[in-house]
């Protein structure tokens, strides 16, 4: 257990498990398709037939690199007609609390982070363990396109990396995609 002596201590309202597993889970196909990836993996959950991950790369003039929420927005690469969606780019306030609220409300959400450097995740799940006293008792689990794993990683840990690994040029912090289907 930290200290404290450096680094805040986080906490949190949410004393509640919380899991939204989408029912397929797609690996990507090239280095840096990660969102992509993502991206299908969450629309499994609306439709039965997801598009190829060409599909997106070609149809949405994708190229090779990072691609962050704003991206994501501009590209098209969701349907805002047929979905609710919630863009990092348009909430630079966001704190995980606000992240964990949607997933309440039944947002599938993926997460770009500094694991992997500039990697997207999606969260498949929120996992409060007791002691409530802080965010280091509490574990995420994400579905990682890149290695093709569920992963758990330690809440206070991914916090600490929910940040872009080229900060110092992108200023990309705390990027995230929500999605659920419109009622």
């Amino acid at each position: 257990m930290r200290r404290h002596e450096v680094f805040t201590r986080r906490t949190t309202t949410h004393n509640e498990s919380i899991s939204l597993t989408p029912p397929r889970l797609y690996r990507q196909e090239r280095d840096w398709t990660c969102s992509v990836a993502c991206l299908r993996t969450i629309l499994s959950a609306f439709m039965d037939e997801v598009p190829a991950e060409d599909s997106f790369v070609v149809n949405c003039g994708m190229q090779p690199g990072p691609c962050y929420s704003g991206g994501v927005k501009t590209q098209g690469l969701l349907n805002e007609e047929e979905y609710d969606v919630v863009y990092g780019i348009d909430h630079p306030e966001i704190e995980f609390e606000d992240i964990l609220d949607l997933m309440k409300e039944g947002y599938y959400i993926m997460l770009e982070s500094m694991v992997n450097y500039a990697h997207w995740m999606v969260l498949l799940g929120y996992y409060a363990i007791a002691p409530h006293d802080n965010m280091e008792n509490y574990q995420l689990l994400f579905y990682d396109p890149y290695y093709n794993q569920v992963r758990m990683i330690n809440a206070d840990e991914f916090i600490g990396m929910w940040i872009d690994g080229n900060y110092e040029n992108t200023k990309v912090e705390k990027d995230f995609v929500a999605v659920r289907k419109k009622k």
